[in-house]
């Protein structure tokens, strides 16, 4: 179900969503970065259409990803890349980044990839705690199908991983960027 209009007022310049209404315990102001993520038990998706810069271009702003496994779309237009920013090991020619932060709720492997993203995608992970301190975890160049990305890596739990999502020499476009962990054994439990 989609509940779009019906109660959310988009605020492009600064990514302010503003419930219309008491809509059953909803009102007030939420961030692009803490949303909620259902209503009434309906799942909630955002699209942030209305202005088309990617308000996750900054490594400060990355979005949060929660749970073993999912997926988020996003886009990369309008974005740019930092000072500062990390090359990634696989690939020089790269261009705009947005980023995401996953912390790894049980020790595992993890896949990351770019699968249905409509551009030529470069992706790669970090950890570190900010820009100037990063180090690279994976990354990979067409690991995936279609000129998409994919890394798979270990993760212990507890720790927050970067995902930082480029276009190869300046592509930018619609990106889907999909997870998923797999447990080292069943006495670890995903929280």
């Amino acid at each position: 179900r989609d509940v779009g209009d019906d109660i959310f007022d988009w605020c492009a310049d600064d990514f302010v969503i503003k419930v219309k209404e008491d809509t059953k315990g909803w009102n007030g102001d939420y961030t692009s970065t803490a949303l909620p993520t259902t209503w009434h038990g309906y799942p909630i998706a955002y699209d942030s259409e209305s202005d088309s810069s990617s308000t996750n271009d900054n490594f400060v702003n990355a979005y949060t990803l929660t749970g073993a496994s999912g997926s988020v779309n996003g886009s990369s237009d309008d974005a740019t890349l930092e000072s500062g920013e990390p090359t990634p090991s696989c690939q020089d020619d790269y261009g705009a980044s947005v980023w995401w932060k996953w912390t790894a709720p049980a020790t595992g492997t993890v896949v990351f990839d770019t699968l249905d993203s409509d551009f030529n995608t470069i992706l790669a992970v970090y950890t570190g705690s900010s820009l100037s301190s990063l180090s690279e975890v994976s990354s990979d160049d067409d690991g995936g199908a279609n000129n998409t990305s994919r890394c798979e890596f270990d993760v212990v739990s507890g720790t927050t991983y970067y995902i930082a999502v480029y276009g190869y020499s300046d592509n930018q476009g619609d990106i889907y960027l999909n997870w998923d962990l797999r447990v080292d054994s069943e006495d670890d439990e995903i929280e």
